[in-house]
Order: C-alpha cells, then sequence, then structure tokens
C-alpha cells in the first residue's frame, strides 16, 4: 500500500510542476507582448513551445461593441504569418461568451465546420482543425475577448493540466 502511496504522490507532484510551468511560461510571455502593438508572431513562437497548436488567434471586442477585431496566426514553413480582420460582434462567439464566459474545448472528428459562432472566430473556415480550445480573457470582472487554439492532432486538449 505505501509504494501505491508513494507513486501517487510523485505522479501528483509531477503534475503540479508541470502546470505551474506551463502557467509560468504562458504568463511571462503574455507580459512580453503587452502594448499598443503587440508582436504577435513573437508570441505565438514562445508559446508554441508550452502549448500544442497549428492555430493561434485572438479576438476583441471592438471599443463600441458593435464589432469583434480578429487576429489570425497560421503557420507558413518555418514562419507565422499574421492576419487582422473584422467582422460583426451578432453571430460571434465572442458575443457568446459575453453572455457565458467559460472555457470551450471540442473536437471534430470529420475536421472543424460551421460558422464562427459554433466553432470560433479565430477558427471557423479552417477544416484540418480536429481539435479547439478557446478560453474567455477576462480581466477582473470584464470579459474582454478570447484566445483560440485549433490542432489538426484530435483531442489534444482534452488534457486537464493544459485547460
Amino acid at each position: 500500500m505505501a509504494i501505491g502511496k508513494e507513486a501517487m504522490r510523485a505522479r501528483t507532484f509531477a503534475s503540479t510542476l508541470e502546470e505551474s510551468a506551463i502557467v509560468e511560461r504562458v504568463a511571462r510571455i503574455v507580459s512580453s507582448v503587452r502594448g499598443e502593438k503587440p508582436n504577435y508572431a513573437r508570441l505565438v513562437a514562445e508559446l508554441e513551445q508550452a502549448v500544442p497548436f497549428d492555430i493561434f488567434g485572438v479576438v476583441l471586442l471592438r471599443h463600441d461593441r458593435q464589432a469583434v477585431r480578429v487576429t489570425i496566426c497560421r503557420r507558413e514553413g518555418d514562419n507565422w504569418s499574421i492576419s487582422n480582420h473584422q467582422h460583426p460582434l451578432v453571430g460571434s462567439k465572442l458575443e457568446q461568451m459575453l453572455k457565458e464566459p467559460e472555457l470551450a474545448v471540442m473536437n471534430y472528428p470529420e475536421g472543424l465546420d460551421g460558422p464562427p459562432a459554433l466553432s470560433g472566430d479565430v477558427l471557423s473556415g479552417s477544416h484540418q482543425i480536429h481539435s479547439t480550445l478557446i478560453a474567455p480573457l477576462v480581466v477582473e470582472d470584464r470579459l474582454l475577448g478570447t484566445c483560440e487554439l485549433g490542432s489538426t492532432i484530435p483531442n489534444i486538449y482534452a488534457n486537464k493540466t493544459l485547460q
């Protein structure tokens, strides 16, 4: 029985260390790109060492609350390409998150399909994606936007430590 308890303690300790390392790295990354013009290429280059993804994006509520600003980062060879666009708040995933800001982890065995309200403002139209994670970006009690990750690897975001 003592061996079982020791093994459980070791797993818990390793899991806690792993979780702590991910949180620390993400906090360092986010704090390094604050400012008026964040360097998303740098952000994704750092973040991909801590969290797996093929597409990364940030969706922010526009100042007038009528639209969303979307930044999409996609890998092109060894580099990341960054594109920006806006679309109406109505019919967006962010509109849903404003009502209920909760982490959303989804799997798409046949590949991602659906409008932004279902699949994400960044991820919509990326049919090669099989797993998504959409996290609300909250400061105090205000939802500012979402962070969206997409991977071609099924169930990659099912890990509770990663969530």
